[in-house]
């Protein structure tokens, strides 16, 4: 990657604006501290210590490194693998040499004398698996630039392997493990309450990272996964490197061509992709969660270079409108998918490759989707599924078990018919107080379930508890 390009177009663009860091230079020497010392340090030596810190309103200890000379710290929070040599004093700070491989990334911190530095390697190449990465740290990252958000990046997922795919990527980027914080959110809705010590064992031999790296883990009721360990988030507080992060992310997004456009949608489905299925088990739609317009517009551009045609956008919802509107609480935004060709191009692309779970909803409902039967790849569907059901059959039966149970709309409506006995949709939907259409499909998710049946009387479509 050609850094003087790069620095000039960073330097320019809005996201440097809205972070409010236009000085950004690249260089050979990185700051470390105020100089409080007359001779240069020779022998500096790393060491290692826990400090308390308060995360999600709880104190947790945390595992950190301190560069050193003699018995003063030169650093408190050493955050790199390196042992510098040599030093030199410039405008009050001194400066420790880098590794010939890497560069140095420095801005100062406005309306202070503060630096605020990275390290990045000489070279950057990155794989079409990366560009995947990419699309699953778009998806999970905020894209806010104001609040506490702009300063760190975050990632959280329950599969070990998309957790590592994003640990390489950022390793490439000069992130070693030790930048990084890991903290397992496990989950305490279902009933199953693990020991804090048995979270970390599970997650630290899954990602192959030490145990002194995780923090306590977080215990969430609101929470919800199937995996019995939870997630595990990875956390890194930078507002430079988030800005460089962001910056390399929408660069790739904005640069790339058809093949780029498919890997980086498997990374966004992965991550913010949703499938929703009707009550008669077809497929109803594929949605992204989005919320900013920026992202609306460099999601539809990808999906353009693919051939997918994407359809409506619902628009986010805050919890103040939701009050208004006689909600609990808001929603976020969403992109709508829907369409035979446009499923087509997900199944024959292999865009829901890497999320195992999604891709047995999508096969399962495309598999019964009108369309499908009439196509030549009906049979490849088909063969598809079994394998998926052969690879992650526990999945596959908590899918089934979902689709299964009855949902509080469902008993409403059970409860209505065992009162009221013989009911039409126009009745019932003046029951529930919504529409006609909303009624019917109440009932043809019931009749999927077989909990009712209908008949025909005096040419009107009557419904009663099976």
């Amino acid at each position: 990657m050609n850094y003087s390009k790069l620095i000039q177009e960073l330097k320019k663009s809005k996201l440097a604006k809205e972070f409010k860091m236009q000085n950004i230079k690249f260089s050979k020497w990185m700051p470390i501290c105020r100089s409080r010392i007359n001779n240069l340090p020779k022998k500096v030596y790393i060491e290692k210590y826990y400090k308390n810190i308060k995360t999600w309103g709880k104190t947790i200890t945390k595992c950190c490194l301190r560069l050193k000379f003699e018995d003063k710290i030169l650093a408190s929070n050493w955050r790199f693998r390196f042992i510098p040599h040599k030093f030199k004093i410039f405008n009050g700070w001194l400066h420790c040499g880098i590794p010939k491989k890497c560069t140095c990334l420095v801005t100062k911190i406005p309306n202070t004398q503060k630096f605020n530095s990275i390290l990045l390697p000489k070279r950057l190449v990155f794989s079409l698996r990366d560009i995947t990465a990419v699309g699953l740290l778009k998806g999970e990252m905020i894209s806010s630039t104001a609040g506490k958000s702009r300063h760190y990046i975050s990632f959280t997922n329950s599969d070990p392997i998309l957790v590592k795919m994003v640990l390489i990527f950022l390793r490439k980027l000069g992130l070693t493990r030790e930048n990084l914080s890991f903290q397992v959110i496990a989950n305490v809705a279902n009933g199953v309450h693990l020991a804090p010590s048995e979270y970390i064992r599970h997650w630290s031999k899954s990602i192959n990272m030490n145990k002194e790296l995780f923090v306590k883990p977080y215990f969430n009721k609101r929470y919800r996964t199937n995996f019995k360990y939870g997630s595990i988030s990875l956390k890194h507080y930078s507002t430079l490197f988030r800005l460089f992060l962001q910056f390399i992310v929408d660069d790739l997004i904005e640069t790339a061509n058809i093949s780029k456009a498919k890997y980086f949608l498997k990374g966004i489905l992965a991550a913010e992709g949703s499938i929703h299925i009707a009550p008669s088990n077809s497929l109803n739609f594929v949605a992204i969660g989005v919320s900013k317009e920026k992202d609306v517009t460099q999601y539809v551009k990808a999906l353009q270079k693919v051939g997918i045609k994407a359809g409506g956008i619902i628009r986010s919802v805050s919890n103040d409108e939701a009050i208004l509107r006689g909600w609990k609480k808001g929603t976020g935004g969403f992109m709508i998918i829907q369409g035979w060709n446009n499923f087509q191009i997900i199944y024959e692309k292999k865009l829901l490759e890497i999320s195992p779970n999604k891709l047995i909803r999508f096969l399962y409902g495309l598999k019964n989707h009108r369309e499908a039967k009439k196509s030549q790849i009906f049979s490849n569907i088909c063969n598809d599924l079994k394998a998926q059901i052969a690879k992650f059959k526990t999945s596959y039966e908590i899918f089934l078990n979902r689709r299964s149970k009855l949902t509080q709309r469902d008993k409403k409506v059970l409860s209505i018919l065992k009162n009221m006995q013989n009911v039409d949709r126009t009745l019932l939907s003046q029951e529930l107080n919504v529409s006609a259409s909303s009624a019917s499909r109440r009932l043809n998710s019931l009749k999927v379930k077989k909990k009712v049946i209908n008949f025909r009387k005096d040419r009107k479509v009557y419904w009663k508890i099976n």
